[in-house]
């Protein structure tokens, strides 16, 4: 009963601030799909994101991920940074872990980003069979229409077991990101 406690906590929160959406990112390769959810600015704290999210591959349990990320967004000469920082609940076939991290985009000029994000959960927040998980993933954007970006990236997402690391993903996935 208490290895529910904290998705549930996390389930609850973003239903309250559903009606708040920012963005619905879906991106895929040959052999997996994510998905991605992002409310930008929950009803209970201003400047928190709520984020929701799975990969899927064929055959196996969907990796899904839970987040929550204070965002800010600085501009300079050369352009504008959006960046967040938070953590993410990881939940898998064989894997729960709770994952520190963040979010960058870079946009040297109108239209066009750079991002990447980075999460990384150690042995000591990672629960059952396995000892880690890492998530990283970079892409370059184009903004199609005012709501709607597509974009190609590369994603690599590890999880680490007692002498072994498995790899959950490492391919280049084209994807549409649509802001609501």
């Amino acid at each position: 009963m208490k290895r529910y406690i904290v998705p549930s906590f996390f389930v609850l929160l973003m239903v309250s601030a559903a009606s708040w959406g920012k963005s619905i990112e879906l991106d895929l390769h040959n052999k997996a799909m994510g998905f991605n959810y992002t409310n930008g600015d929950s009803i209970l704290i201003k400047g928190m994101g709520v984020e929701a999210g799975f990969l899927m591959k064929e055959s196996t349990r969907p990796l899904l991920h839970l987040g929550l990320s204070v965002a800010g967004k600085n501009q300079s000469e050369n352009g504008t940074f959006d960046i967040s920082l938070g953590g993410r609940f990881y939940n898998g076939s064989s894997i729960n872990a709770v994952a520190l991290g963040g979010k960058a985009r870079f946009s040297p000029m109108n239209r066009v980003g750079l991002s990447a994000h980075f999460y990384f959960a150690p042995d000591i927040t990672t629960f059952g069979n396995s000892d880690g998980i890492t998530d990283f993933m970079i892409r370059a954007d184009y903004q199609v229409i005012p709501q709607a970006y597509a974009y190609i990236g590369h994603r690599q997402i590890d999880i680490k077991f007692p002498g072994s690391t498995v790899n959950v993903d490492n391919n280049f996935h084209i994807g549409i990101k649509l802001d609501f």
